[in-house]
């Protein structure tokens, strides 16, 4: 088998993908395309706490964080894989601090099991489904 270089895996992935600790949910590694979609550094997010870089309290239902933060912490205590679909999670824009956007993401999120079966790291991933929101929208409105 032949020696594989795991960080160059993770920076190829082609998904929108974060690595974050299970004790406090800072992020640990970003790669190219997650920091892409959230329009951020590498310098800006790791080591910070997800929760702090992207607030998204901004929302009408203030729902997001929380939803978000349920599944990160059920991957933590089952030990295993969650999905949170359509997750409204507004989006403060990067060129315009304090202006957030409309956004809803698809998210799984698995645990990365240390010896003694405890997860040591969560593999975050995300799919911005804002664009499906929208059309449906549209496609409403057309049909209303």
């Amino acid at each position: 088998m032949p020696d594989i270089d795991y960080q160059a895996v993770f920076r190829a992935t082609p998904g929108p993908l974060v690595l974050l600790s299970p004790e406090d949910f800072r992020v640990l590694d970003a790669n190219d395309r997650y920091l892409g979609a959230m329009e951020r550094h590498h310098r800006e997010v790791v080591g910070q706490c997800i929760f702090t870089i992207f607030p998204g309290h901004h929302e009408p239902s203030g729902e997001g964080p929380q939803r978000l933060r349920e599944s990160l912490e059920s991957v933590c205590e089952t030990g295993e894989m969650d999905w949170v679909h359509m997750l409204r999670y507004d989006h403060e824009r990067a060129d315009e601090p304090g202006i957030f956007e409309e956004r809803y993401w698809n998210v799984v999120s698995a645990p990365v099991l240390g010896a003694d079966g405890k997860p040591v790291a969560i593999i975050h991933l995300i799919e911005d489904a804002t664009p499906q929101v929208r059309a449906a929208r549209t496609d409403h409105a057309v049909a209303g």
